[in-house]
């Protein structure tokens, strides 16, 4: 092969790794999901499409893995990238649940047999040496292209656009020149070096189980957010650092430095869910380290199939490949998504206890390799990690924040505590359909289900709120103190203290506090769609600026103090975040640049809503004009020009 196309060759494996990395960040992982939520999916539903993609893409990894061979790999690759353009085009124009599962499996399983194809023959694409250079280039590329904010935060339709693309430019990209089928490749490791592959395979489960429900958590919760991808300088940043990270990862990869690649890639994940889970000041530098974090094992994730001796060929790659994506990629990400659907954050416990599991599983590929030393780096990343893990999860779990002990969630025993103290006889549970139910408590219930509970609970009058959906729309923190003093949150609320069902360990109160905090816990993402479509029907209707200070001092000094500085009496029992400091020089929950008109609409949706998820309530009953008036309020103890 002459010098150039060598480098056509070298060229077109990095475009093949683009393409497919876009595809599925893009596409597989983001827009495809808002298109099925945007078509009025129910989070049921959501899941039986990913189970089906789930399904579908081990089914095609393993297919993929036994008939890959180097004199049809070319017909795989094209085969793969072209069903993937079709699954992508096809989801602009599916409506149902039916038949988007029938698209998710679709994707699924092209994606299955393009990864698999993928990384089984890039010795062929580069049959040099720098091969993790290259692949780098390739996942760095990707990653910088998803963040470029025009294309982040497009819509849909655009992003399934984009992901189509990329899949015909990748199709061509494969008739590119390669070395000769037969041809004997130099291996990517020297013959004397050996991995496990088992512990591996157990290393990338833990960082895709990990960062597969980091994003999830992160682009669902826009309280988190914003410490992610919320503004267009993070996301311009966000797609710096995947690049340079991905570089970086691919040439220590060269150096056969896969093991540290893939320590320092699980300490810089945990180390961003850590700092999501805690104060502001550590949340904010969470990007950082995910970014790193995600391109270093992303890079590695193609790279470790191809780890041969020599003798070994593509059929051994495949063979890899095939078991790594299946057991790691596909299932790692169905416990990801599946964790932040459930518990709506990542518990310290999981990321403490992963951290013990690389740890152990890393000792035995050194052990494998007869090699005992680890670079300082990799050391200082997982000992670093796995310390303020434990701080934070000995921290946060050893008592809750209000001081009672912690206890192991009982929602049954709340579910008895709420029928004997009698709740029925002031709270409903059912949600009407078609009603201002939806807009105040989130989705209509199911009726069936709720008839099919032993005894039903749809309550006997409504002189509450409606509790079917509380969990979406209060935190376990302000349940508990609402509970232990229910004026202190709502200064004319008629409800009586239940302060009793807390004293000398009894685990009455808590189990009450489990079981309302999981009352419509799944439904989150649904409160935000409603959240996002309310608009005010006239923004000239306000209350006086009295009146609006009278309501800010009745609603919100409690826990943003009489001034907004976030310093009110029950600041400090709001958990790890406290309650926000209104006059600090930029708002975290609103994007930075939104026009005044814009903010007066934003300010006023979470004054109303709130933000699911967190401690800051709602307001859901509050008259339009009110909550307009407060939001114009807030507005001006933030210190910004008057809103014309």
């Amino acid at each position: 092969m002459n010098p150039a196309s060598h480098r056509l060759s070298l060229a077109s494996g990095v475009v093949v790794v683009a393409t497919t990395y876009i595809y599925f960040l893009i596409f597989a992982q983001f827009a495809f999901l808002q298109l099925a939520r945007a078509h009025g999916l129910s989070t049921t539903e959501v899941r039986m499409m990913m189970a089906a993609m789930a399904g579908a893409g081990v089914a095609g990894s393993l297919g993929a893995s036994r008939i890959l061979r180097e004199t049809n790999y070319r017909a795989l690759l094209v085969g793969g990238f072209l069903t993937s353009a079709l699954a992508a085009f096809l989801a602009l124009f599916t409506h149902g649940c039916v038949s988007f599962v029938g698209v998710a499996a679709l994707t699924g399983a092209s994606l299955g047999v393009l990864t698999v194809s993928v990384a089984a023959s890039l010795r062929l694409f580069f049959p040099g040496r720098s091969v993790g250079l290259l692949l780098g280039a390739g996942t760095g590329a990707a990653y910088a292209l998803c963040n470029i904010p025009g294309i982040f935060a497009g819509a849909p339709g655009f992003q399934t656009s984009v992901a189509v693309a990329a899949c015909l430019l990748g199709a061509l990209a494969v008739f590119g020149p390669t070395p000769p089928a037969g041809l004997k490749q130099e291996p990517w490791t020297r013959s004397s070096t050996s991995y496990a592959f088992v512990p591996l395979i157990v290393l990338f489960l833990a960082m895709v189980w990990l960062d597969s429900a980091a994003f999830s958590i992160l682009q669902a919760t826009p309280e988190m957010n914003q410490y992610g991808w919320g503004s267009t300088s993070l996301q311009w940043s966000n797609a710096g650092i995947h690049f340079v990270a991905a570089i970086l990862a691919g040439a220590w990869l060269d150096r056969r430095g896969l093991l540290q690649v893939l320590l320092i890639g699980f300490g810089c994940l945990a180390v961003a869910a850590v700092c999501v889970s805690s104060r502001p000041v550590f949340a904010s530098l969470a990007h950082w380290f995910y970014a790193t974090g995600v391109s270093f094992y992303s890079t590695a994730l193609v790279f470790t199939p191809g780890l041969v001796v020599n003798g070994d060929r593509i059929r051994g790659a495949a063979r890899r490949a095939g078991s790594l994506y299946s057991i790691a990629g596909w299932i790692g990400s169905a416990l990801g998504v599946g964790m932040a659907q459930d518990l709506h954050s990542i518990p310290l416990w999981f990321v403490t206890l992963a951290g013990i599991t690389v740890g152990i599983h890393a000792a035995w590929i050194l052990f494998a390799q007869r090699r005992v030393p680890v670079p300082i780096a990799a050391v200082a990343a997982m000992g670093g990690t796995l310390i303020f893990a434990a701080s934070h999860t000995s921290g946060s779990l050893a008592t809750t924040d209000a001081g009672a002990p912690a206890m192991a969630p009982n929602p049954a025993l709340g579910r008895e505590v709420y029928i004997s103290e009698g709740c029925i006889h002031c709270h409903s549970q059912y949600v009407r359909p078609e009603s201002v139910d939806i807009e105040w408590w989130g989705p209509a219930a199911d009726l069936p289900r709720i008839l099919r509970e032993q005894p039903p609970l749809i309550g006997n009058r409504r002189q509450g709120p409606d509790l079917l959906n509380v969990g979406n729309r209060r935190s376990s923190d302000w349940i508990r103190l609402h509970l232990l003093n229910p004026q202190s949150l709502v200064a004319n609320s008629r409800m009586p203290s239940y302060a009793r069902l807390f004293r000398n360990g009894d685990p009455r109160g808590e189990a009450l506090v489990d079981y309302l905090a999981q009352r419509g816990a799944d439904t989150i993402p649904e409160r935000y769609q409603i959240r996002a479509q309310w608009v005010p029907k006239s923004k000239s209707q306000e209350v006086s600026e009295g009146q609006a200070a009278r309501l800010f001092q009745m609603n919100c000094q409690v826990c943003h103090g009489s001034k907004g500085a976030g310093n009110g009496p029950l600041a400090d029992r709001l958990g790890t975040r406290r309650p926000r400091d209104l006059i600090a020089a930029q708002w975290q929950f609103i994007p930075p640049k939104t026009g005044d008109e814009d903010r007066l609409v934003e300010l006023a949706r979470v004054i109303k809503f709130g933000i699911p998820g967190t401690s800051m309530p709602g307001h859901e009953t509050m008259a339009e004009a009110e909550v307009l008036g407060l939001a114009r309020y807030v507005t001006a103890l933030h210190g910004t020009s008057r809103i014309p």
